[in-house]
């Protein structure tokens, strides 16, 4: 048994932490039959009302340990190993969104403009069947210079006309439980080390009553286990219901929607004119209606253009083009870097701009936009410049500043 509260451990200025562990390993040297005769004590206790008291973490154990960095999925907008609900009415191209995100986490390459990590990705998907899936990835990764090989940790399943519930009703307690094929979902996202799981859409992987608090709930803290038992973030899609759509909340049936996760994006239409109709129909709002994390932003206007959805720079052609000049270039510095062909961020023999327009992956982007692209990926923190050789031949090379971090 426990010799000392922890409370009355700090008063007496030892750490609670450590007197606990002593008084665990002294306890657990007592023998395996001490250890019988507490157990027997214990089950005695149960039968006769009493329970064991809660485990619980002293605050001031805090002290000399370092605090841990919050992890984003994408900067500021997805927390990592949480859930995230990004709803959009029919139509309006959330599960191209998805589609977006699962390519950029994959490829390594932004989302939208923004800083993502970058690993193995999971899309799990009732919408579409594989062959949509094809033409609309075709079109996304066709429009961001990347191959088909630069998709390799980008991992699909279609479900489309299948049973694809993740958590049913129990019918004996009504509440909701793991089926097997979130079992399987489970096991798949830990064969993989998959950093995320964009989930499309609630309506087909959630079996419950969206009314129903409690289910939403359990629901939600279903997948949240996920997450964390797998290191993973999980993107839920979901369409808002009429009342949702009415009121510009985004949210379907019970407010536990919104409650129980911790961020909640929502993607409207753009401005309409006084008959109603869409000012611009490409044009697209991205609403940050829930950051628990983040700072409050405001909405993030975006266009749909040639198969995928590009932040509003002003000049519709200009946001496309420069996100294709970006995975292109970041692409051909992957490729010379695992060659071990350094390229410098300054005019030189090894002037990445220039080493680049030279070879024909760059697609005659030039070296303008090249440099352009170079510029912009050092201002958004995606590459950095190194500085390697012997002290007498110090030089500068770009890499990737997930790649500098992990050196």
């Amino acid at each position: 048994m426990l010799h000392k509260d922890w409370n009355d451990a700090y008063r007496a200025g030892e750490s609670p932490f450590k007197a606990a562990n002593a008084a665990w390993s002294q306890d657990d040297q007592a023998g395996s039959g001490d250890r019988s005769k507490r157990e027997h004590a214990n089950k005695a206790g149960a039968q006769n009302g009493q329970v064991r008291a809660l485990e619980t973490f002293c605050a001031a154990d805090f002290d000399g340990r370092p605090v841990p960095l919050r992890e984003w999925l994408v900067d500021g907008i997805i927390p990592h190993k949480n859930v995230t609900l990004l709803a959009g009415d029919g139509g309006l191209g959330k599960t191209i969104l998805g589609l977006q995100l699962g390519t950029s986490l994959s490829s390594r390459t932004t989302w939208l403009g923004l800083k993502a990590m970058q690993g193995p990705t999971l899309y799990f998907g009732a919408e579409d069947e594989i062959e949509e899936l094809h033409r609309r990835i075709d079109q996304i990764r066709r429009e961001l210079g990347l191959s088909w090989g630069d998709l390799a940790d980008f991992h699909i399943k279609s479900l489309a006309g299948e049973d694809a519930v993740l958590g049913a009703v129990d019918k004996g307690t009504q509440a909701i439980r793991p089926t097997n094929l979130c079992a399987r979902l489970e096991a798949r996202i830990r064969e993989l080390g998959a950093i995320a799981c964009i989930l499309d859409t609630s309506a087909d992987v959630f079996g419950g009553d969206e009314i129903s608090r409690l289910q939403v709930r359990q629901f939600v803290g279903l997948l949240r286990g996920i997450a964390l038992r797998n290191s993973t973030a999980v993107v839920l899609l979901s369409h808002p219901s009429q009342s949702g759509l009415s009121s510009g909340s985004g949210t379907s049936g019970s407010t536990h929607w919104h409650n129980a996760v911790r961020s909640r994006l929502y993607l409207t239409g753009g401005e309409k004119t006084s008959d109603g109709e869409p000012r611009d129909p490409d044009e697209r709002l991205m609403r940050f209606k829930k950051a628990n994390y983040g700072p409050k932003r405001k909405p993030m206007r975006l266009l749909w253009q040639n198969g995928l959805f590009v932040p509003d720079t002003g000049e519709k052609a200009e946001g496309t083009s420069q996100l294709k000049a970006e995975a292109t270039f970041l692409g051909l510095l992957d490729a010379y870097t695992a060659q071990n062909r350094p390229v410098g961020p300054s005019p030189s023999t090894n002037y990445a701009p220039a080493v680049f327009d030279q070879d024909k992956r760059s697609n005659k982007l030039g070296k303008g936009a090249l440099t352009a692209a170079m510029n912009e990926l050092l201002h958004k923190n995606e590459i950095v410049v190194e500085t390697f050789g012997p002290p007498s031949h110090r030089r500068q090379k770009i890499v990737r500043a997930y790649r500098a971090e992990v050196l």
